[in-house]
């Protein structure tokens, strides 16, 4: 886990010196759900988020993992809360 923090700050680090603005501010948050559907329902009723901007089927995402290339497809939905980016991920199978 050390390792996963490291690098997390150190993209985090990177782009606070690209975007000095954003530095030590929260601009996004981004889950991953099940139910893309029914977490946009949720999260705008227990905190008023909405309205949510979707997209079923997300292409184009590629990733490396244990030594291949993958395609990975997902459906988003993003929306505000406040100044705060939320997105939603919801992975599809494949």
């Amino acid at each position: 886990m050390a390792g996963n923090g490291q690098a997390a700050f150190s993209v985090a680090s990177r782009a606070a010196g690209l975007l000095p603005g954003l530095q030590g501010a929260d601009f996004q948050i981004g889950c991953v759900v099940e139910d893309l559907e029914a977490a946009s329902r949720l999260w705008g009723a227990m905190l008023g988020i909405g309205p949510w901007i979707a997209m079923d089927d997300y292409t184009g995402y590629k990733i490396h993992w244990n030594g291949s290339d993958l395609d990975i497809g997902m459906a988003v939905a993003f929306s505000y809360f406040g100044d705060v980016q939320v997105e939603l991920i919801a992975p599809k199978p494949g």
